[in-house]
């Protein structure tokens, strides 16, 4: 048997063959260094100069501060820390708000990257709740001092609509540049701040006597939860991405990969899109990622179950009056659901059915406010307005006229 013959033999011999693990991990090695290859070849291309002015770029960038910075900075050395102490316990309509207003511009101008700037924006969050608290507090007294305080809350409510905003976006831009991790966890900062904002609201809605006012708080609330809706599905995200890559790199995104004439490897339908997504995060990582997010879900699943309950009690109260009304438990088996999906580690899927749930929740909720607003205009008694003294006066010369004829 010749030599050639043997070897053709010995490739088909299970036992010589590589396991799955070692395909997987060679070719993500292989892979890697490709990738890194390929970004040294475009940076071969530029030319002596253009290197230069990328250098000069990078060192300016990291040693000296912009010029919004400086100012900025400056700004708070000569405002001075009693003026700023001051100016943070005051409230629109008072003559340091707008100092207070340029320091959080300031503060934001002065963040060195996306992270901090979230933190920055939730922070600004926090104050301007303590704002509502603090008008809600004062005492109304006159008309004038009425309409000035509900002028105030409503200017406190509109920056607090953008801060909440800020937040949201801030932590998209982070998932675009920051590790999975440092995302997730700023995700979950970001869901424990709502959590607390959206309690204080409720509290300062029951507290407050002018209707605008609490709808307008209430407003605030339902943004703050799609803002917390959107962390989870950012952490999410993360961490499918994660599963994606890992799906990638273990079924192989090379398509074939052989031996030329040469003995050099020859790479087939492998582009710089498929390299992209290759990234490098370690097992620990990924099982830390995976954790804060099955932490998310889990504490959606419990605020969604005692919302749950609430409706319930609320449909069990207008059911003792009108027998249209029915309990039903939808809600609740779409989420235990979502529980069952969680243990099992389908957490896209069991978000899903958390959402599910939710919706279902919503819209019982919103029936019975239907139908107990109903129940309450029925109920209103109706009353008469008294007679003008004209209309007393017209009625008895009726009645004399009458008696005459």
């Amino acid at each position: 048997m010749s030599l050639e013959k043997k070897l053709s033999q010995l490739k088909k011999v299970s036992e010589l063959q590589p396991d799955k693990k070692y395909k997987a991990v060679s070719k993500f090695d292989l892979l890697a260094e490709i990738s890194s290859q390929n970004r040294l070849m475009k940076a071969n291309k530029l030319t002596f100069a253009e290197k230069l002015d990328l250098l000069s770029m990078r060192v300016l960038r990291r040693v000296v501060p912009s010029v919004s910075k400086v100012v900025a900075g400056f700004l708070i050395v000569v405002m001075g820390s009693g003026v700023s102490l001051a100016a943070q316990a005051s409230v629109p309509g008072e003559p340091l708000w707008p100092v207070k207003r340029s320091i959080e511009k300031v503060e934001l101008t002065l963040t060195l990257n996306s992270v901090k700037e979230t933190e920055v924006h939730i922070k600004h969050v926090g104050k301007r709740l303590k704002e509502i608290d603090k008008i809600l507090k004062e005492e109304n007294g006159t008309p004038e001092k009425k309409a000035k305080k509900s002028k105030a809350i409503k200017q406190v409510i509109s920056h607090l609509e953008k801060d909440v905003s800020d937040v949201d976006n801030s932590l998209k831009i982070v998932k675009e540049e920051k590790k999975p991790l440092e995302v997730v966890e700023l995700a979950k900062k970001v869901t424990e701040s709502v959590n607390e904002t959206v309690e204080i609201l409720e509290e300062q809605a029951i507290d407050s006597d002018n209707k605008e006012i609490v709808e307008d708080l209430e407003e605030i609330s339902k943004k703050n939860d799609e803002v917390k809706d959107s962390a989870v599905s950012v952490a999410l995200e993360v961490h499918e991405e994660i599963i994606a890559n890992k799906k990638v790199i273990e079924e192989g995104i090379v398509e074939d990969i052989s031996t030329t004439t040469e003995g050099t490897l020859e790479i087939v339908t492998t582009t710089e899109a498929t390299l992209e997504i290759v990234e490098e995060v370690s097992y620990e990582e990924a099982l830390a990622v995976e954790a804060v997010v099955k932490e998310l879900i889990a504490e959606e699943i419990e605020e969604t179950s005692g919302e749950i309950e609430i409706v319930k009690e609320k449909i069990e109260k207008v059911a003792e009056t009108d027998i249209t009304v029915k309990v039903k438990d939808e809600a609740k088996v779409i989420l235990d659901e979502a529980k069952v999906l969680l243990e099992e580690g389908s957490l896209k899927d069991a978000l899903d059915k958390v959402v599910e749930s939710k919706e279902i929740n919503d819209k019982e909720e919103r029936v019975i406010k239907e139908k107990t607003e109903e129940v309450e205009i029925k109920e209103k008694p109706l009353i008469k307005e008294k007679p003008s003294l004209k209309e007393v006066e017209v009625k008895q010369a009726d009645t004399e006229i009458k008696e005459v004829e």
